[in-house]
């Protein structure tokens, strides 16, 4: 069962723009510096340059992240491949129980998230303003904490789909029943 569509075009949005952002870092890191602030002589120096470069590791590692949490199914998913048809001896397709896993990733995005524009806030308001302003950094802290804080913490996957979870929850009551059944006899 895929994520649901607003945590997966929030996912999309945010990891694009962490790839763009990354790419810029790397291409042009003194047209980076220079937007964010820093005077062009010391934006033109190597060291400048070496440190946003070193930066743009962030925000691949946020993108890369975030296309996991993109890409993550959970449920019942068919599988086939060598290694598997070896170990359990059959030809068929194996089929594969993914468990919702999706949430420590959800909520390592928001902490970093979180950490990511609080460092930006806090350099706007101590260095020199950003051409786009506070706002930027405060809707994105606030937006992003709010849609990975709700789908990590607060709502597990299975709520997202209540069929499933009333099935699963039906699976898990038959099999103890039947635990019983099997004890008393």
């Amino acid at each position: 069962m895929p994520l649901p569509l607003v945590l997966r075009s929030f996912l999309a949005l945010h990891g694009s723009a962490s790839a763009l952002s990354a790419v810029a870092y790397t291409l042009v890191p003194a047209g980076v510096a220079l937007t964010f602030g820093a005077p062009s002589a010391l934006a033109a120096a190597p060291a400048m340059q070496m440190w946003v470069r070193v930066t743009a590791a962030g925000d691949l590692l946020y993108a890369g992240l975030a296309a996991l949490a993109y890409t993550w199914r959970e449920g019942t998913t068919t599988v086939t491949t060598p290694q598997l048809e070896k170990i359990t001896d059959a030809a068929a397709p194996v089929t594969v129980t993914v468990p919702g896993r999706v949430q420590p990733l959800l909520r390592l995005l928001c902490v970093y998230n979180s950490a990511h524009m609080l460092s930006f806030l806090c350099s706007h308001m101590v260095g020199p303003a950003h051409p786009l302003g506070a706002s930027f950094y405060i809707s994105s802290l606030l937006v992003g904490s709010a849609v990975y804080g709700y789908y990590g913490w607060i709502v597990r996957p299975e709520q997202t789909d209540p069929v499933a979870h009333n099935r699963k929850r039906a699976a898990i009551r038959k099999d103890e029943d039947e635990e019983g059944i099997s004890k008393r006899a």
